[in-house]
């Protein structure tokens, strides 16, 4: 199939899919007589273990290594196992963060309701966002 066909069975932009050729998640297709790249079902397969895998968060280094492991078709259920307890737990860290930064956007909201409907000086409305007191 071409390029434009795999495209269209996986969802992905043409320009998607050849990023992902160059970044070596992807094998390179096999060439047709007339030189046109031709991609297989596995071709398909790939690009939709890494839409998945991306949605779960994976960067497309942590996919390179997670293709890597299952090159030889068998693996170790608890290496695999443990690729997905590392992910689960570099995922709980970000929401801990965003969690953070929401309670502290939230904080700055409650303090510029304090400036509801006035005018006020920039540098000292910048400063309460580091609660800190600008000085005269």
């Amino acid at each position: 199939m071409t390029i434009n066909q795999l495209s269209k069975s996986t969802g992905l932009p043409v320009s998607t899919i050849r990023f992902y050729e160059k970044r070596g998640l992807l094998a390179q297709p096999k060439r047709k007589a007339n030189n046109y790249r031709d991609y297989s079902d596995n071709h398909i397969f790939n690009l939709k273990a890494i839409s998945t895998l991306t949605k779960l968060g994976f960067s497309l280094d942590s996919i390179k290594k997670f293709f890597k492991i299952g090159k030889n078709q068998k693996i170790d259920s608890k290496r695999l196992m443990g690729v997905l307890l590392k992910q689960r737990d570099q995922i709980n860290a970000k929401i801990e963060s965003l969690t953070k930064i929401n309670e502290r956007v939230t904080e700055i909201i409650a303090d510029f309701k304090d400036y509801e409907g006035i005018i006020v000086d920039y540098w000292t409305l910048l400063a309460s966002l580091f609660n800190e007191k600008q000085e005269a």
